[in-house]
């Protein structure tokens, strides 16, 4: 019993590469859809996350800036119509989060998709993941993104 006991004490774990720190300056992302939705809310720290990550990581790697996505980021509620530049149909965002390279856009199912992940995984797969330059990145992957 006693052995059981000091197994179950002590400092609380730490995770490798948490962090309590506050939510990341979103005043530089804008996106094109309803920024006022929780979900979206959670989606646009992601990208100031990211952005801002690999805007420091990327020159260490490839001695050149990182250049973040020009084309913009899409909300995109597939039951309304109103779809992102690189789709057309709702069925190819319907459940999906992607990049396109041809428009340099991102776009994610804020109906579907990220209410789904939210609800099953927490704010924390919105957080830290994210499509970005042709791939899903996260915040704790150290490859770089494809393409830049």
């Amino acid at each position: 019993m006693v052995l059981l006991l000091a197994a179950c004490g002590g400092a609380k774990p730490v995770v490798p590469g948490s962090s309590s720190a506050s939510a990341p300056d979103t005043g530089g992302v804008e996106i094109h859809g309803d920024a006022s939705n929780p979900v979206n809310k959670l989606a646009i720290e992601a990208i100031a996350d990211l952005q801002k990550y690999w805007s420091e990581e990327f020159p260490k790697i490839y001695g050149k800036d990182y250049e973040p996505t020009k084309g913009g980021f899409f909300v995109v509620i597939p039951s309304s119509g109103d779809l992102p530049p690189c789709a057309s149909d709702a069925s190819e965002i319907s459940g999906n989060a992607f990049y396109c390279s041809t428009k340099d856009d991102v776009a994610w199912d804020a109906e579907g998709l990220l209410p789904d992940l939210q609800a099953k995984f927490g704010d924390f797969v919105i957080r830290s993941c994210w499509p970005t330059n042709g791939d899903m990145r996260c915040r704790h992957d150290p490859t770089p993104p494809r393409g830049r």
